[in-house]
């Protein structure tokens, strides 16, 4: 311990063993915890609103009407498709009865009975030959004409074969694929053309959607024509609501779910509301910029919310919220107290009217204590400042 004779500082501390209570103090906004966003349900035009931004809804109401040309030319092709799958498949599974397979049987007979007159000719004429009865030529020709007749009769039938094969199991089982192949597309399109009437998927309160620059809000303008999946309100659930704020990265460590807090409004600096930390980020805010803290969004619950200031909320409010951190038991003193000799960090400390310099070693800090492992004790008496 250096000894170092001076005047003694008008501002002193003496050391205790506490556990001091930190006050985290940051600013926010008020949003809805159920946010939900209204999207284009297809490439269409807005026909008509039946809703204005601010309105109260009800779960099921309509808000928006949408027509789109594009479904409803898909959807004209997809019934054509389901049309033509169908007489396809009807067709294979009634196949004995079709045109292809009645005449493929009708010549089959055909054959089969010439096949039978040319051979009783030919046995007769055979007959009659062997008793000299009819010339040779005579009996060749009946002949010839009877196995025409054999090979005619074999194509028929092998005809008749290839017509039934194209109405086999897995040719039947293909046409029914396709068909529920084109039915399942014809009922999407269905699907999404009664989606182009947009109703609230739940209750709430329509809020205009985020615009940039000069682009002017789309309900001032029926008959504009939109992309699918593109934004057009937001719906927020104005029962639950919740404070969202940007934390740097020596705080967000100190907080954990649950976490009682303190929230006021601007508008409404006379009500102290209670809340509760109910969602911490685990990503750092890409919106951070140039600045050299990371900072993490919180959002923080609202328990109660008094009657006489609950129906005039309004989405984006500011609001400031107090979180209190009971820090660990231990030696804390003012951050004022510390000074650097040689980047070793020493206190100024009291006996009998003189300050002496009493080199510590440092541990947790917080904005304005910090906490000392080693070099005081309890009852020492320290410089703050001066």
């Amino acid at each position: 311990m250096m000894q170092m004779s001076q005047a003694l500082a008008q501002v002193t501390m003496q050391i205790t063993n506490s556990k001091p209570l930190e006050k985290i103090l940051y600013d926010g906004n008020l949003l809805a915890v159920n946010l939900l966003e209204i999207q284009s349900p297809a490439n269409g035009m807005l026909l008509k609103k039946h809703v204005h931004f601010g309105d109260k809804v009800s779960q099921g109401q309509v808000l928006f009407e949408f027509a789109s040309q594009e479904l409803q030319a898909q959807l004209f092709e997809a019934s054509m498709a389901v049309i033509e799958n169908k007489e396809a498949y009807l067709k294979l599974r009634d196949w004995e009865q079709s045109y292809e397979m009645m005449q493929a049987n009708s010549q089959m007979d055909k054959a089969y009975h010439e096949l039978a007159r040319t051979e009783v000719r030919f046995q007769q004429t055979k007959k009659l030959y062997q008793s000299g009865i009819v010339a040779k030529e005579e009996c060749l020709l009946d002949e010839r004409f009877y196995k025409d007749s054999q090979q005619h009769y074999q194509n028929a039938k092998r005809q008749l074969a290839q017509i039934k094969e194209k109405a086999n199991a897995t040719a039947l089982k293909l046409a029914e694929l396709k068909l529920k192949q084109a039915q399942n597309k014809e009922a999407m399109l269905q699907n999404k053309i009664a989606a182009l009437i947009v109703r609230s998927p739940m209750s709430g309160t329509v809020l205009a959607p985020h615009v940039e620059g000069t682009k002017q809000v789309f309900a001032l303008y029926p008959q504009k024509p939109f992309q699918e999946r593109e934004v057009i309100a937001w719906l927020a659930d104005m029962s639950s609501l919740c404070i969202s704020v940007k934390v740097d990265e020596f705080d967000i460590v100190r907080l954990q779910k649950g976490q009682q807090a303190k929230v006021v409004l601007a508008a409404f600096s006379t009500h102290s509301l209670a809340g509760k930390i109910m969602d911490i980020s685990v990503q750092n805010n890409p919106a951070n910029g140039t600045r050299q803290a990371m900072v993490y969004d919180v959002k923080v619950a609202l328990d109660v919310i008094p009657e006489e200031i609950q129906n005039k909320l309004l989405i984006g409010m500011t609001a400031s919220i107090q979180l209190e951190e009971r820090l660990p038991e231990g030696l804390w003193i003012d951050k004022t107290a510390i000074h650097y000799e040689n980047d070793e960090p020493y206190v100024n400390v009291i006996h009998d009217q003189t300050s002496t310099k009493q080199k510590v070693v440092l541990g947790d800090n917080v904005k304005n204590e910090v906490r000392v492992i080693k070099g005081l004790a309890v009852g020492d008496r320290i410089v703050l400042h001066g």
